[in-house]
């Protein structure tokens, strides 16, 4: 399972991401933690699902369960984008791109109280804003 989280600053541009993939049974199997810039909070939290795939395909994993408390970068990534996304565009690419080297992803929405481990590394990263 690939947690991820981001924050966004309006008055900077600034974000804070965080993911954390855990196992079967609960164990940590990698985390991550970076700054970022964007030009909203919907862009900063579709870049973190990126960044989940990203390490998730450095660990070997090949069947993921993607999980964010943004619904809108879920039904984004998962190819259910509202028309005009344009600030979306080249990230959603490259999640498709690579999204294909795994042989399953499953797109799932869940609520802020279950994603307090990403939203604690999002916490992180901020910091070193």
């Amino acid at each position: 399972m690939v947690n991820s989280d981001g924050a966004w600053d309006p008055s900077s541009l600034e974000g804070g991401t965080g993911v954390v993939i855990r196992g079967g049974l609960g164990s940590v199997l990698g985390i991550s933690s970076s700054s970022s810039f964007g030009y909203s909070a919907i862009q900063v939290k579709t870049l973190v699902l990126l960044d989940g795939l990203r390490l998730a395909n450095s660990l070997g994993l090949r069947e993921v369960i993607m999980e964010s408390d943004s619904q809108s970068a879920i039904l984004a990534a998962g190819g259910r984008i509202k028309r005009n996304a344009w600030e979306l565009f080249l990230i959603l690419n490259e999640i498709r791109n690579f999204g294909s080297r795994f042989s399953h992803i499953l797109w799932n929405w869940v609520p802020r109280d279950a994603n307090h481990a990403a939203n604690y590394v999002v916490m992180l990263a901020r910091r070193r804003i």
